[in-house]
């Protein structure tokens, strides 16, 4: 968390506003990864929220450092959800769509992998010439892994 943020949530900062205290409790409260991309060759990462860096496993400072911010480069290791996830975005932009949904596995700093609902809006925001893009990541890995046991399940009965 930002000192800002720090300050926010402890009504220390008489800087911020109702608005953005309001923000920030919402954020909480979703315990949902909210970033704020440029679409560019990288998508690059402008901002993100600390449930972002929560999903990856990895601290905001040791994250930035890593990867610069690019997550191309933090998908190095897993070319195919990353060309998963670059398919869904140029397809939802070559189909002049506001956004794109996309459910993908996501890899951690451990190693492990969650499943992941990415859910996209396109802005009408443009930083350098690239248009900017805010994503959600909905960690839906139990309702994945239920779902999975459910088809092990009925596959195994006589007539399914």
């Amino acid at each position: 968390m930002s000192e800002q943020e720090k300050g926010l949530s402890t009504g220390r900062d008489q800087n911020f506003t109702p608005a953005d205290y309001e923000y920030l409790a919402l954020m909480d409260l979703l315990g949902v990864s909210v970033s704020k991309h440029l679409l560019d060759e990288h998508f690059t990462l402008i901002w993100a929220n600390e449930y972002y860096y929560e999903f990856t496993g990895w601290p905001k400072e040791e994250y930035e450092a890593t990867f610069h911010n690019r997550p191309d480069l933090y998908y190095q290791n897993d070319p195919k959800e990353w060309q998963e996830l670059t398919d869904a975005v140029l397809s939802a932009l070559s189909k002049h769509e506001k956004g794109y949904k996309l459910l993908s596995r996501f890899r951690r700093k451990s190693g492990d992998y969650l499943w992941v609902q990415f859910s996209a809006q396109f802005a009408d925001e443009y930083i350098n010439g690239y248009q900017v893009a805010y994503s959600v990541l909905t960690n839906v890995n139990e309702i994945v892994q239920m779902q999975k046991e459910q088809s092990v399940t009925y596959e195994s009965l006589p007539g399914f």
